[in-house]
């Protein structure tokens, strides 16, 4: 049986922009995609940088023996894979990258 919002995104006008659309596959997947467990997400400034509250976060709780094994999962812009340059080689082995607007 399909979800409310499914049902409400089904009747919804197709939209040209790759932005709506990305927006539309999410809001479905969010129905039918599992959680992975002990995983992170950090997002800041739409992906262009790693700064601010999520980073404090996150170098908080790289240190944390409770998260440790955890999955650090940093969405950057494409373009923007070198901001990983600026973590320790340490924290590098912790995180993994996504890409800002992809599927």
């Amino acid at each position: 049986m399909a979800s409310p919002l499914n049902k409400l995104l089904s009747i919804l006008p197709i939209s040209t922009n790759t932005s709506t659309q990305l927006n539309a596959f999410y809001a479905k997947a969010l129905d039918t995609l599992s959680i992975e467990q002990n995983t992170i997400l950090y997002e800041t400034r739409d992906g262009s940088s790693m700064v601010d509250s999520p980073y404090a976060i996150f170098k908080e709780l790289i240190l944390d023996p409770r998260f440790a094994g955890w999955t650090h999962l940093w969405v950057v812009k494409p373009g923007k894979e070198s901001l990983l340059d600026y973590l320790s080689q340490v924290e590098r082995k912790q995180v993994t990258l996504g890409l800002r607007d992809t599927k």
